[in-house]
């Protein structure tokens, strides 16, 4: 019995591409492209690409009933239901001749057939020796790690870290982590430099210049004193800028105050004064009886230097017998041979403001039983 194949052979490029597994997991077949267009015919499962032994032979092969099994005194499986010699149902009721021998049985190849040709070439399989395969041997098993699936593109903390916020976020985080490595003496201002110690005795050096400059350069607040035995004096003009008065009972006249300024607190700069300005009170009455002032005026350094401090006496009572009035008015009366005017206690209270220096700063100076700077006429009131 022979089996023609008269079937036209599928042209494999003409198959249907339905999805991107139909390609890999094999050649199109009937039974299983459900999806392919009914009127393309199917093809046998032996054709020229894939039976071996026989190319010109495309039918399949079976252990008896073919021409050559006849020829050779083989007979039929058995009878089928038609009563004809081929019984289609032998294989699966395992009744009558195998196909297949059972020593080549599940390969489909008869016995005595020549050993199948291999389909690769391979040579044998040597392990490498890279440093780049931690735990590979020479010879021995080779370990393969399994690769993970590759997930998103970007996780959450990535998606964060993209946001304004996440910036702010990893800003204070650097900030923090500086700050931590700095406390541990792990990492300095600059890199390797500014470390704790190193800079602890910067902050020292820096301090000793400072103190040093500070001391150099900082001025000092000087000390004033009465300067001579008579430190007040009446100056060219008194007997046109004084006078006084009964009615109503007042005194005005101009004198100088004659003081030293003490600059030996001083290092090396000379000290200015931008203003000096003092008043003058009587210590008896604890009235306030004249005012002072100079301009900006510059003293050196380690020095006692003589300076003079013009004022004016002022001073407006009810009536003569006002106490501040009258002991002015005997102190400088008009001084009459055999007499003896008495003298005033005043209290000067200087006030004084130096370049460098923020605040203004005050001293007082007392003068006790000081002789009056003028001399009224024989005929004052």
């Amino acid at each position: 019995m022979s089996y023609a194949n008269n079937l036209p052979m599928r042209d494999t490029r003409e198959r249907e591409r339905h999805d991107s597994s139909s390609t890999f997991f094999g050649a199109g077949r009937s039974s299983a492209e459900l999806l392919r267009s009914p009127a393309t015919p199917g093809v046998a499962g032996y054709n020229r690409q894939s039976f071996y032994v026989q190319p010109e032979r495309v039918e399949p092969v079976r252990w008896g009933g073919s021409e050559a099994d006849e020829e050779k005194g083989f007979g039929l499986a058995g009878k089928g239901e038609d009563g004809d010699e081929t019984d289609v149902y032998a294989d699966f009721n395992n009744a009558g001749r195998r196909l297949v021998p059972l020593g080549d049985a599940g390969t489909g190849r008869p016995t005595g057939a020549a050993p199948a040709r291999p389909q690769y070439s391979a040579s044998p399989f040597i392990p490498p020796t890279s440093s780049l395969l931690p735990g590979a041997q020479e010879g021995g098993p080779m370990e393969y790690v399994t690769v993970p699936t590759l997930g998103p593109d970007w996780h959450a903390d990535e998606l964060r870290e993209m946001t304004r916020k996440g910036r702010t976020e990893a800003r204070f985080a650097a900030r923090a982590r500086k700050w931590r490595a700095w406390i541990r003496d792990e990492e300095g201002v600059f890199g390797k430099w500014g470390r704790r110690k190193s800079l602890v005795w910067a902050m020292f050096a820096l301090a000793c210049v400072v103190g040093i400059l500070l001391a150099i350069l900082l001025p000092r607040v000087p000390d004033i004193q009465l300067y001579g035995n008579e430190p007040l004096s009446s100056p060219a003009n008194a007997s046109t800028d004084s006078a006084f008065f009964r009615v109503p009972a007042n005194f005005s006249f101009a004198s100088t105050l004659a003081l030293q300024v003490d600059t030996s607190s001083q290092v090396a700069l000379p000290l200015q004064m931008t203003s000096l300005w003092a008043t003058v009170w009587d210590t008896d009455t604890n009235v306030a009886v004249g005012t002072g002032s100079m301009d900006a005026f510059s003293v050196p350094a380690k020095q006692y230097t003589p300076i003079e401090l013009p004022l004016l006496f002022q001073y407006a009572a009810v009536n003569a017998s006002d106490a501040t009035w009258a002991a002015f008015r005997n102190a400088c009366s008009y001084e009459w041979t055999g007499t003896t005017r008495p003298g005033l206690n005043l209290r000067l209270q200087i006030f004084m403001k130096i370049a460098g220096l923020i605040p203004s700063y005050q001293t007082a100076v007392s003068l006790s039983s000081v002789p009056c700077p003028i001399v009224l006429p024989e005929n004052a009131a």
